[in-house]
């Protein structure tokens, strides 16, 4: 259930995609923690795939879309990044995090580009107004 002040989207934890997805799920295993690395980096580099997967992510994640997108303080472009690896293929934040500075300065730019791209395609559940 999604409640509303101040233009602001809120949401019990337990209700958000995100957390029954694992996005911030926290791994100790070292093998665990490389074979992530490798996904978050992987699917970074693939554009498409990236892209695929944050639009996957803006159509299945009504109420964690909402509550991110309605916070002020959040970079929305980087949460849909990590919402998109989390929902497609189970990589934590953290990975995507890491896996972002493992590209050359051209990959990052690709892969900002197209995170600002799909993030403003999000269209909010409220209809209050859009934050792009």
């Amino acid at each position: 259930m999604i409640t509303y002040k101040g233009g602001r989207a809120y949401a019990h934890y337990a209700d958000l995609e995100e957390y029954r997805a694992g996005m911030w799920k926290r791994v100790s295993d070292e093998s665990e923690r490389a074979r992530y690395l490798t996904e978050a980096v992987a699917l970074l580099a693939n554009i498409g795939e990236f892209e695929a997967a944050m639009r996957r992510a803006l159509a299945e994640w009504p109420i964690s879309c909402e509550v991110a997108f309605t916070n002020p303080s959040l970079n929305r472009p980087v949460w849909l990044a990590h919402a998109g690896a989390a929902l497609t293929r189970g990589i934590p934040e953290e990975f995507m995090r890491l896996g972002y500075w493992e590209l050359d300065a051209g990959g990052r730019e690709r892969a900002d580009e197209a995170a600002i791209r799909c993030a403003k395609e999000w269209a909010p559940v409220s209809r209050q107004r859009s934050l792009f």
